[in-house]
């Protein structure tokens, strides 16, 4: 617990803030098992409209979690965006893609909740050469 916050603050773009935000919303971050049950727990896992007439509508952000919790994660996926080549490369790769600039921070919002979660669980701090695995 003690060195939760220096773990968080270790990630480019996340701060003191960033890091006491998430760590009073979610409690102990150990705590979770899984980054699924964060994900969900922050509301950035997808909702599949599967009612009447709209299951040919694309999914969508669920929001059925803490708001307070995508509010914290905004700035700092902006940032990460910005200062970390492999987030700005998957940034660019899914603007490629036709998706427009808020989906864009909304995936970085959702792989930054499992990176907070892998460095708490394994440890280390973020390195800046960081790459993840294929």
């Amino acid at each position: 617990m003690k060195g939760q916050p220096d773990l968080i603050e270790s990630i480019p773009g996340s701060g003191a803030l960033t890091a006491a935000k998430l760590i009073a919303e979610c409690r102990s971050l150990t705590e979770v098992e899984e980054v699924r049950q964060l994900v969900a727990l922050a509301g950035l896992n997808p909702a599949h409209p599967e009612s009447g007439t709209s299951i040919r509508k694309k999914p969508q952000l669920s929001k059925t979690g803490k708001a307070s919790l995508r509010v914290a994660l905004y700035m700092p996926a902006i940032l990460a965006k910005r200062r970390t080549p492999f987030l700005h490369a998957f940034a660019q790769r899914l603007l490629h893609n036709g998706l427009g600039m808020i989906a864009v921070i909304t995936a970085l919002m959702r792989k930054l909740l499992p990176l907070v979660f892998g460095f708490l669980k394994s440890g280390p701090p973020f390195h800046p050469h960081f790459q993840l695995a294929s």
